[in-house]
């Protein structure tokens, strides 16, 4: 059993939807939509909050393909990726549809990366989480320190809002910079995986997201948990608790939307 967990922090409140896709010529896939992001709190108040809840295959955050592959989006405090090799432009929210769609491994995934120049959008730059039903699992990149924006891809288990290649270089005190931050979290994640000594169990992933949560904090973009949901690479499968109501948990399948 392969698991992947995901908290998505936002500091102001959004609904959520479940975006289920079976392109013509790829693979069906679940996955999760912040609303906020078009600028809709509730779908249901007018025909135009409708009609914009269309682009919600374009805006996925994270989500599991029927494959096994997962992919998340995380944000980082760097200057927005810009590359300009000569190769197609992608852009952040694009990049989700590109693997859902397309990869049936995390190999695959990184390979359809690296045939694109990364845009990053809405003033923001990211990494990109990426694992696969056999637990292989990466952090793709695009390096702060050089002018082109090279892509890296680092093999991790956990991940938060810093970079992953330079996680050396950010600690608890200097948690702010080029680098990112969320270094807390990482390690409090860390942490629970090295307590259980490599016997993770479903009751594991959701200690790690639990103790890895944040309340809300308008100085701080990344706080407030919005959901948090647990992937079954195996099984296509997505549980899913919004705003920290661990009690409450929805469950989801690929192939039975």
């Amino acid at each position: 059993m392969w698991l992947t967990g995901r908290n998505y922090d936002f500091k102001r409140d959004t609904s959520m939807m479940l975006v289920h896709c079976t392109p013509k010529d790829g693979y069906e896939s679940i996955a999760f939509a912040a609303l906020d992001n078009i600028g809709v709190v509730d779908s249901t108040t007018s025909l135009v909050k409708r009609l914009a809840c269309l682009t919600t295959p374009f805006i996925c955050l994270d989500g599991i393909n029927s494959q096994g592959v997962t992919v998340s989006v995380l944000t980082l405090d760097s200057k927005p990726t810009a590359q300009h090799t000569g190769k197609p432009k992608l852009s952040t929210s694009l990049v989700m549809r590109l693997v859902l769609d397309r990869a049936a491994t995390t190999d695959e995934a990184v390979d359809l990366l690296s045939r694109y120049d990364m845009i990053a959008l809405m003033g923001r730059d990211y990494h990109f989480f990426i694992s696969d039903v056999t637990g292989k699992a990466v952090v793709v990149e695009y390096d702060c320190k050089t002018p082109e924006r090279t892509m890296t891809v680092t093999p991790s288990n956990v991940v938060t809002n810093f970079y992953i290649m330079y996680g050396q270089d950010v600690s608890l005190t200097d948690n702010a910079s080029e680098f990112g931050h969320g270094y807390d979290r990482y390690e409090t994640i860390l942490d629970i995986l090295c307590r259980e000594d490599g016997e993770y169990r479903l009751e594991t992933v959701w200690d790690c997201l639990r103790e890895a949560s944040q309340l809300p904090n308008p100085d701080d973009i990344t706080s407030n948990t919005q959901w948090s949901v647990v992937y079954d690479h195996v099984n296509g499968t997505a549980d899913v608790v919004q705003r920290r109501q661990w009690e409450e948990t929805h469950h989801f399948a690929i192939g039975s939307q």
